[in-house]
């Protein structure tokens, strides 16, 4: 579980509760996967980040901003230029 909390740090926003619900989601299959008797690592795989980047839907804030900053450089070209 710590990893995959540390894994999705970058993809929550500031506050945090962004990640609540996806780190009740992990709890629930973690407590689904228990009750059938299950080894929690034949469910995650070997690839956690990977396994995080799904669930998270693979964007992070550094994704966000880089988007953001593009946009504005776009714009600010577009300006300059026409």
């Amino acid at each position: 579980m710590e990893q995959i909390k540390v894994t999705l740090y970058p993809c929550g926003n500031l506050s945090g509760r962004n990640l609540v619900p996806i780190l009740d989601g992990v709890l629930g299959l973690f407590e689904e996967t228990a009750a059938e008797g299950q080894d929690v690592h034949d469910v995650l795989g070997a690839d956690v980040e990977g396994f995080c980047a799904a669930l998270a839907g693979a964007r992070s804030h550094r994704d966000r901003w880089r988007e953001q900053l593009n946009g504005n450089v776009a714009r600010k070209l577009r300006r300059a230029g026409g």
